[in-house]
């Protein structure tokens, strides 16, 4: 019987368990001086002067929607292919959401359909850079320029990534980063603020700890939530930074020995990524002919896989259904394969055997976007 093989690994060594360690015995337990380095060091790592730790990335965007004044009465316009923590971000801060369809090839927004889709109320956007592909951020800056929206990037999956002008998630008015366990810098769970703006920072520390200027002033004279990091995940993110450089070579590892061996199968291809322009591939995506029957094939070989999330004009809460066809299509046929910093070349090649067993039983043609 084979061990079966997670859609997601990274391991945990003794100088991460030694950090969480230390941080109980010394009783460094809420937010405080760990938080405070990890915010140094990742702030160091993405070359702004500062950025704010937050307890999720979701909490991130919500921050940071917060900050820049986004609220009742205003429209915020997302990528109709995306995880659902913008959409719920944009809803929690009060305003509304609007979805623009996404392009044919890498699932990013759409900076025509964008267009389209800013009505009179709209007062933000957040382009998503799904799995560390950079949205058109050129061409969306200047949309929003000329249409006076706030540019919020959505960089939850692309810490270490970047496009020409340098790290995603640091050239808009905020940027968003998530620390879950599946993303570069893995704390279980843990969300980063970047922008350039004191005050925008300074608004979303305080919109992360009930209001108040500072944990220990018990003034509360803005709006605000319990937003804030632990000290203990603080200390995980703070070892963890150290092999991060050598976390990010094993993610281009992998997906370079994904790409190659799964170059041959007619009925699954992986997304496009420009690892040359600097883009890092968290996982290992694709498209299949058969979604479905791909990840239950794998399933019978002792294999996860993962499907895509829906299409946010599918999620009902959002009452946005205005058709997307492109969004919906790769919320059919995408996949995430075993993917993540410390899969094992074996684990691979064993994945790579099964789905070209899978695509020789597999009748169905490979779709296109439309």
């Amino acid at each position: 019987m084979h061990r079966r093989i997670p859609w997601f690994r990274t391991d945990l060594g003794d100088a991460d368990v030694a950090a969480v360690a230390t941080a109980l015995r010394d009783r460094r337990v809420t937010t405080g001086p760990l938080t405070a380095e990890l915010e140094r060091r990742v702030a160091a790592f993405l070359g702004v002067p500062d950025v704010v730790a937050v307890n999720s990335g979701a909490a991130a965007l919500l921050a940071a929607l917060k900050a820049l004044g986004i609220g009742p009465g205003d429209e915020v316009v997302l990528p109709g292919c995306s995880f659902v923590a913008p959409a719920n971000a944009v809803l929690l801060a009060g305003a509304e959401v609007r979805l623009a369809d996404v392009d044919p090839v890498r699932a990013v927004m759409d900076p025509g359909a964008l267009e389209a889709a800013i009505g009179p109320r709209t007062r933000a956007v957040i382009p998503v850079h799904p799995n560390g592909r950079a949205a058109d951020l050129d061409t969306i800056r200047e949309i929003a320029r000329r249409r006076c929206l706030v540019v919020i990037e959505d960089a939850a999956q692309a810490l270490g990534s970047r496009d020409r002008r340098g790290p995603l998630g640091t050239g808009s008015d905020a940027g968003c980063f998530s620390t879950g366990i599946t993303k570069l810098l893995a704390t279980g769970e843990g969300g980063i603020i970047a922008a350039r703006d004191p005050a925008v920072l300074a608004a979303t520390r305080r919109y992360r700890n009930q209001g108040a200027e500072s944990p220990a002033g018990n003034r509360f004279d803005h709006e605000g939530f319990n937003l804030r990091p632990t000290d203990v995940l603080s200390a995980l993110g703070v070892a963890r930074m150290d092999g991060i450089d050598a976390r990010t070579a094993s993610l281009r590892r992998v997906h370079r020995t994904c790409r190659e061996a799964f170059s041959d199968l007619r009925r699954l291809r992986l997304f496009d990524v420009d690892e040359a322009a600097g883009e890092l591939p968290l996982w290992v995506e694709a498209i299949a002919a058969d979604r479905d029957r791909v990840i239950a094939g794998l399933a019978a070989r002792g294999i996860e896989a993962k499907p895509y999330p829906p299409a946010l004009c599918d999620c009902a809460h959002l009452r946005c259904p205005a058709p997307l066809p492109r969004s919906r299509f790769f919320a059919d046929h995408g996949i995430v394969l075993p993917s993540g910093p410390d899969q094992p070349d074996e684990d691979l090649a064993r994945v790579a055997l099964a789905l070209r067993e899978i695509d020789r039983q597999d009748g169905g043609r490979m779709p296109e976007a439309p």
